[in-house]
Parts: C-alpha cells; structure tokens; sequence
C-alpha cells in the first residue's frame, strides 16, 4: 500500500509540471489520466502551449492561422508512491508513436 494518496499525488505531479514550465505556458492545465503501477503513480497531466503554435506554424511551412491553436501536450509524470518523490516525466505523444 502506498504512503501518499490519489490527491496527494496529483497534486505532486502538478506542482512539478508548474516548476518545469513558465506559468504563462500552461494553458487549461488538466489532469488526464492517473494510475498505481509498481510502486510509482502515474500521472497524466494535458495542457496547451500557445507559444509553441507560431514555431510550429513555422515548421510545418503553414500559417499561423492555418493551425489548430488546441494543440495539446500530455506529460506523463512518475511520482514514488512511497516518498512522493519525483521520478520522471514522459511525453505521452511520444510513447504513442513509439509503440506503433
């Protein structure tokens, strides 16, 4: 059984995603997803980046306009079920298109 609860965890996992990313960043900050698994909880947090929208705009050779200003990043974040110590984060994006 795990020292830290559900709450406690989740608030963990926000407060991390709050010091990793400028505040002005993260925009409908949301929790996804969260699961118990060997002794870590597993956090999903969602959020939108506006600022991220013209650089890749940019990059896909698009207009600005012509991009889903929705776009959003799902960061999964490991939390010790025992301590509530951080242990990593994730793009879920990423795990998605690696098991494809």
């Amino acid at each position: 059984m795990s020292n830290i609860d559900l709450r406690q965890a989740v608030n963990r996992a926000f407060e991390e995603i709050r010091g990793i990313y400028d505040e002005d960043e993260l925009n409908d900050l949301l929790l996804e997803e969260i699961e118990h698994s060997g002794g870590e909880w597993l956090v999903t947090v969602g959020f939108t980046r506006s600022s991220r929208i013209p650089r890749l705009a940019k990059a896909m050779g698009q207009d600005y306009g012509s991009v889903d200003p929705k776009f959003r990043d799902y960061k999964r974040i490991k939390i010790d079920a025992a301590t509530g110590a951080f242990k990593g984060m994730t793009d879920r994006r990423l795990e998605e298109l690696s098991r494809s």
